[in-house]
């Protein structure tokens, strides 16, 4: 199989048996649809993002509740 040259960072990136690859500076591709033998850039990859804003959110500290008195 060909290398793949990402076009944001110039790494190279060895595919595998999956026809979407992802790159570490989160861009991802995928394989050329209809008789063309080839890789394009599909998007941006946001996974690492949102994992650290979930650790963030898990690890904050956090107030007491206080609940409010119903009449």
């Amino acid at each position: 199989m060909r290398e793949i040259i990402c076009k944001n960072c110039k790494a190279k990136i060895t595919p595998d048996e999956y026809d979407i690859q992802f790159c570490g500076c989160g861009v991802y591709y995928r394989r050329k649809r209809g008789f063309h033998n080839g890789w394009t850039l599909t998007g941006w990859w946001k996974g690492s993002v949102s994992e650290i804003e979930r650790t963030r959110q898990a690890t904050r500290p956090r107030k007491p509740r206080v609940r409010s008195k119903r009449l």
